[in-house]
């Protein structure tokens, strides 16, 4: 290559360098799950993660239209409690309690069907073919709370999970 070539690409790599150094540290922050977490509970008007919560999971997609927001934590009962109490979009709201059932006979008609729930042989919750892995794990016993947050976002639901103490909550928008 010539030389002002070889020079220019230096350049270009030099640049691009600094201006990820600039900015890591930013990106680094926005990056971490709690961070994000409170972001997604923030929009859709829920409290803040309890202290004792772990295993924080976040996963966010978008279009120039829409999105989806995903979110996993686990907690101690007694802070889901919190965090369900404290929650203003869950005020005044019933949960939809769920539990996983004998498999009923074919015949025997679902009480519910489509998304969430996979109701053809038992009621359990079940998220959307398009949430990450981990959001995606059935759910046999728990409460699900659905209602619209604020502003740009459609809907949105809580699913706790009973048996193993974990929460899930999505967000969608557009």
């Amino acid at each position: 290559l010539h030389r002002l070539i070889r020079r220019q690409r230096q350049m270009c790599i030099r640049d691009r360098l600094y201006s990820a150094l600039r900015l890591r540290p930013i990106a680094l922050h926005e990056l971490q799950p709690a961070v994000r977490a409170a972001k997604i509970l923030d929009n859709a008007r829920l409290a803040s993660l309890p202290d004792s919560a772990a295993d924080i999971r976040v996963h966010e997609w978008s279009s120039p239209f829409s999105g989806e927001d995903f979110l996993r934590f686990r907690a101690s009962p007694a802070e889901i409690e919190w965090f369900l109490s404290e929650s203003p979009s869950l005020k005044g709201k019933q949960a939809e309690p769920f539990q996983r059932k004998a498999e009923p006979s074919p015949s025997t008609p679902a009480r519910r069907s489509g998304w969430p729930y996979d109701t053809l042989w038992f009621q359990s919750f079940m998220a959307e073919p398009g949430a990450p892995d981990w959001h995606r794990q059935p759910v046999d016993r728990g409460r699900r709370y659905e209602f619209r947050p604020k502003g740009r976002y459609l809907e949105a639901e809580v699913i706790v999970d009973d048996d193993n103490n974990l929460v899930y909550v999505t967000v969608v928008w557009s």
